[in-house]
């Protein structure tokens, strides 16, 4: 396939550093990805059939990634 895996990975990253630059929480990824994970359970799609990678693989390389978009992060002050 054209887009795969590590696409969705890169767009991971992308959309984590873009979200921090306009003041959102980039940490904030990562609960996303463990409700997702949550609510899938055990009946979840296995990554080896699918094109997206599994929430572990993702909440992994978010928190690899976490460092990089902290740089980018200005809390809004309310």
């Amino acid at each position: 396939m054209a887009f795969g895996r590590k696409q969705e990975l890169e767009a991971d990253r992308y959309g984590m550093i873009w979200a921090a630059m306009a003041g959102y929480n980039p940490q904030e990824a990562i609960g996303l990805w463990q409700r997702m994970q949550a609510k899938a359970g055990s009946g979840g799609t296995p990554e080896f059939l699918s094109t997206h990678p599994g929430p572990e693989r993702r909440i992994e390389q978010l928190q690899k990634y976490m460092p990089e978009a902290l740089k980018y992060y200005k809390p809004i002050n309310k």
